[in-house]
């Protein structure tokens, strides 16, 4: 079973019998190390979805609502039966919101770590992006930053360019030469953002930031500089 089919099974049904055993596979095949926790967290999300719509109504409440319909109603009566009715439309709402909710959060974190699993396995294509020391010139980048519809501004220092395409999306690959070494950033915009979030993998630390284009992937061996560098993106984009 590949990655994206895993995927899609994890958001469907995460207790498919299949689903073990392809995420020990993703992993001995180095293909997916977070597999076997995503799916743990996934079947852990289904029990508590469970519990949260495993709701017993109140002892007898059809037939005292059927008495109480049979009676002249009384403004009080009424009142009463008003009361429960908001009650019973808002438990189904707030149940109905705690599944689509849950349901969103664990297709996100799929998603999220698929994304990451992608952008890591694309370094190792381009290794050589990391030992770039020297400026890429504003004028190339504004004109790379527009393809994907963005503006840049003229104090952003980026050392490697390179346009790219991870997983079938385009992406920009750049790196950013840090104190502690160099940060690569996979600057997505042709999909949604999917949040944010942190991972440490054995490959690099990995730092995810959603915004209203797309997501911005940040890889280093150490995070120590991702907030400056996320500060810099941030102001040079605008976003």
């Amino acid at each position: 079973m590949k990655p994206f089919h895993f995927t899609e099974a994890l958001g469907a049904a995460p207790r498919n019998s299949e689903l073990t055993r392809a995420a020990r596979a993703l992993v001995d095949s180095g293909e997916d190390p977070d597999a076997e926790r995503a799916l743990a967290s996934a079947l852990v999300l289904e029990q508590r979805i469970e519990r949260a719509l495993n709701i017993e109504p109140p002892a007898l409440l059809a037939e005292r609502l059927l008495a109480i319909s049979r009676q002249v109603p009384s403004r009080s009566d009424w009142q009463l039966v008003s009361r429960k009715i908001m009650f019973a439309v808002a438990a189904s709402f707030t149940a109905g919101a705690i599944l689509a909710g849950t349901w969103v959060w664990s297709t996100q974190n799929a998603i999220g770590s698929q994304l990451v699993a992608d952008c890591v396995e694309h370094l190792s294509h381009e290794p050589y992006a990391l030992s770039r020391t020297t400026r890429v010139p504003h004028a190339l980048l504004s004109q790379l930053f527009a393809r994907s519809g963005l503006t840049i501004d003229e104090n952003l220092i980026v050392n490697y360019l390179q346009p790219c395409v991870v997983n079938g999306q385009a992406a920009l690959h750049i790196v950013m030469q840090q104190a502690s070494g160099p940060v690569t950033v996979m600057i997505m915009t042709t999909s949604e953002s999917i949040g944010d979030f942190e991972r440490s993998l054995a490959e690099a630390q990995v730092r995810v930031r959603g915004f209203e284009a797309g997501s911005l992937v940040f890889m280093a061996e150490s995070s120590r500089d991702f907030d400056v560098v996320e500060a810099k993106l941030i102001a040079s984009l605008g976003i």
